[in-house]
């Protein structure tokens, strides 16, 4: 086993303090099949770390949900709502997690808000990308985040398109094409 240190720094004193904690990071027991664990579970999985992808294979089994930290709905150079981060989907390590039986977990791609206001005509356009992107790439639902607002008055505009999206995502849930929205925050 191999050791790192860790160094913890004191905002008020700058002072330093390095620990050695033993390297458990690759250890795991031998069943990595069943799921011990009743409830749902949600993992992330980020195109920056490789092994986070390996890690989803290796344990698929015990996972509800798999979230691939892929997409961001951002406004684009002419300020319109984009998605971006299409091109890190990865269809052979989706087809690897979801397994050729049904012990996999369902591929629910994360999509980040990146936008710090939200009229309905832009709520509108996003959802029609997001419908497009789930169907085009066969996801099984989506995981909904946002990440932050600049100007709290700008939350009056902001939950109503919230709603607006939920409900859409309510009649494609009902076309039982399968969404997954997770926590969007506060």
């Amino acid at each position: 086993m191999a050791s790192v240190a860790i160094t913890l720094v004191s905002m008020q004193g700058y002072e330093y303090i390095t620990a050695f904690m033993v390297d458990e990071e690759k250890r795991y027991g031998s069943d990595v099949l069943t799921k011990r664990f009743h409830g749902d579970t949600l993992g992330y999985v980020t195109p920056w770390n490789n092994h986070g992808y390996n890690t989803a294979k290796l344990f698929r089994s015990k996972f509800t949900y798999i979230a691939p930290v892929w997409y961001q709905i951002r406004h684009n150079d002419k300020r319109k709502p984009a998605l971006t981060g299409g091109h890190d989907v990865d269809l052979e390590w989706m087809a690897a997690v979801r397994g050729d039986d049904t012990s996999g977990p369902q591929i629910v791609p994360r999509f980040m808000f990146e936008m710090n206001s939200l009229s309905p005509q832009e709520a509108e356009r996003i959802i029609s990308l997001i419908r497009s992107e789930v169907k085009d790439q066969r996801f099984d639902g989506i995981t909904l985040e946002e990440c932050y607002f600049r100007y709290p008055v700008k939350h009056i505009v902001y939950y109503p398109c919230l709603q607006s999206i939920q409900d859409r995502l309510d009649l494609y849930l009902s076309a039982q094409t399968g969404a997954a929205i997770w926590d969007i925050g506060q």
